[in-house]
């Protein structure tokens, strides 16, 4: 049908996301595990002053040469500046020769021949008179001529000491980046290590705070609330975990786990964690109870949302029948029995609560203040003649 073929396609697109899933991730794992192995690798220092060595080897290099030319400039420069004055010289003096050689023979010329007013010797007088106008010339820029060979080596050297300086510029922008870049390496393996550990140790923490939640949980599970012999319990099973569900938040208000975490440390003891954390709900519990009174709660004078209705002559009469001591001695007279009752209550309190229990004993019981909120004692005496003789 259509929808059979419907979740068919569906079922093999699913199917080739997932393929495509796994490669990736067979990708990213060997991508994570080349990083992390690169990142331990830089992390060394040792192997990041071999890489940073390697990369500034050619800079510094150039650097050599440029020095190399550079000084050799400077070792050479008087001697060139010499060499050029020379040549220059030199240069000179073999024009000055070879424009006096021509002046002599134009003169010469000109005091042996007859007729002088021809193109040849006009020609010969010209090219005297220009063979002079170059030799003043290049005597007049001797100075302009040595200066400048000078500017022209000095352009050399301080072409070569720029060179120079943006060499070493480029090598400390290279030492910096190569500087800062191990910052941010060893700051992000700090922060990765730091980040294991806090992660380790957020694991042990929630991994413990699992256990005592386990082992409490089963614990309260197997909580027995009832009577035992010779006491009268309170009757709470019924409303007990509405009243905690109710306060949870206001009991578990003051409980930091943040804080506690802090304070945990992977191997340590936890019982005293453990205890602090119970101390605290504790402590919130006991705000609740503080103000409890038996009296109070057994005349109904007040209401307590963690224990269920009371019922006075139920728990009069089982404390009369847990009081009733045992003995051997048969000529007991029940009518000698003597009643005391320990409680706590003012004395409004205290009238309240004789109305309530005297229809259960045959004499007045003899009542006596006791400071404990939350106690309640019921004893009955016999007086026993001594049966023993002398």
């Amino acid at each position: 049908s259509e929808s059979e073929i419907h979740l068919a396609s569906l079922r093999n697109a699913l199917d080739e996301a997932l393929i495509h899933y796994n490669s990736l991730k067979e990708i990213y794992d060997e991508t994570f595990k080349y990083y992390s192995h690169l990142l331990v690798a830089i992390s060394t220092p040792d192997n990041r002053k071999q890489i940073t060595e390697k990369a500034e080897l050619q800079i510094k290099s150039q650097i050599d040469t440029i020095n190399a030319e550079r000084n050799n400039l400077l070792d050479v420069f008087t001697s060139k500046l010499k060499e050029f004055k020379v040549d220059y010289i030199k240069s000179a003096l073999i024009c000055t020769g070879i424009t006096a050689l021509l002046t002599t023979l134009f003169t010469i010329l000109l005091f042996t021949l007859d007729d002088v007013n021809t193109w040849p010797m006009w020609v010969t007088g010209i090219i005297c008179s220009l063979a002079w106008v170059v030799t003043i010339f290049i005597w007049l820029n001797y100075r302009w001529a040595k200066r400048r060979k000078r500017q022209n080596l000095q352009d050399q050297i301080d072409r070569l000491i720029q060179g120079e300086y943006n060499l070493n510029k480029r090598l400390k922008e290279h030492q910096l980046r190569f500087h800062l870049a191990g910052m941010v390496f060893d700051k992000m393996k700090s922060l990765r290590d730091r980040l294991t550990e806090q992660y380790q140790k957020l694991e042990s923490y929630n991994y413990k705070l699992k256990s005592w939640y386990d082992s409490d949980l089963q614990k309260s599970s197997k909580a027995i609330i009832g009577d035992h012999a010779m006491i009268v319990t309170t009757k709470c099973e019924s409303v007990l975990p509405s009243f905690y569900a109710n306060y949870k938040q206001q009991l578990l208000q003051q409980i930091n786990l943040w804080s506690a975490f802090s304070q945990y440390q992977i191997g340590d003891h936890d019982d005293a964690l453990r205890k602090s954390l119970e101390q605290v709900i504790l402590n919130r519990i006991a705000e609740h109870f503080d103000q409890f009174s038996i009296l109070k709660y057994l005349c109904n004078i007040e209401n307590y949302e963690y224990l269920e209705d009371a019922n006075i002559d139920n728990v009069i009469v089982s404390l009369t029948r847990y009081s009733k001591p045992t003995t051997r001695i048969s000529n007991v007279n029940d009518n000698d029995m003597n009643y005391y009752v320990q409680i706590s209550g003012n004395d409004d309190e205290l009238t309240t609560f004789r109305t309530k229990i005297y229809s259960h004993f045959p004499y007045k019981p003899i009542i006596n203040r006791h400071i404990n909120n939350d106690y309640i004692a019921l004893i009955t005496m016999y007086p026993i003649e001594s049966q023993l003789s002398i």
